[in-house]
């Protein structure tokens, strides 16, 4: 951490300041014993978030937080965004440049995870929506239980709410 601030205290006073977009990001999480696992590689929210900071100069959102789910999958369109470069219609991911401008305009894309193949998590900003291999399913809703400890994948309240994240999945999940 001490690092990262020497690093942008060094951009700060250097004539570069005002024309270098950052991009922070790390690891994932880790779980610390949380539903009995002391490891990542989960698709609970524990092991599937991120730090993750952008600043672009001049952007009317730099600095303040955004509680939208993105995907580092994000990273490359929104560069290619906000410099202005030849636009793609080939990649998977989306600008992330309208959340840049304004943190809390609307986005209708969750955040997608693949943890092994045929294991895939969807997590809106209420929702997170577990598929696994096997058919079996979790879903938590955050507003009430953000530590994922009730699953309500069979409440059948909730089957519209399942069915409509499952379409988020991708019907060919990479292998590996």
């Amino acid at each position: 951490d001490a690092q990262v601030g020497r690093v942008l205290e060094a951009l700060r006073e250097s004539r570069y300041r005002d024309n270098t977009i950052i991009i922070l990001w790390s690891d994932h999480g880790w779980h610390l014993g949380e539903k009995n696992h002391w490891h990542k590689m989960t698709l609970w929210e524990e092991a599937t978030r991120v730090p993750f900071v952008i600043v672009v100069p001049g952007v009317a959102g730099n600095g303040a937080r955004c509680h939208r789910p993105v995907g580092l999958i994000d990273i490359y369109p929104t560069l290619i965004d906000v410099c202005n470069l030849s636009p793609r219609d080939d990649l998977d991911g989306l600008s992330l440049a309208p959340l840049l401008q304004n943190p809390r305009a609307k986005w209708a894309r969750p955040a997608l995870t693949q943890y092994q193949p045929g294991q895939c998590s969807v997590r809106t900003e209420d929702l997170r929506y577990i598929r696994y291999r096997d058919g079996s399913e979790e879903l938590y809703d955050h507003r009430t239980d953000p530590h994922e400890w009730t699953n309500l994948a069979t409440d059948p309240r909730m089957e519209l709410h399942k069915r409509e994240m499952a379409t988020w999945i991708p019907k060919h999940l990479a292998e590996g």
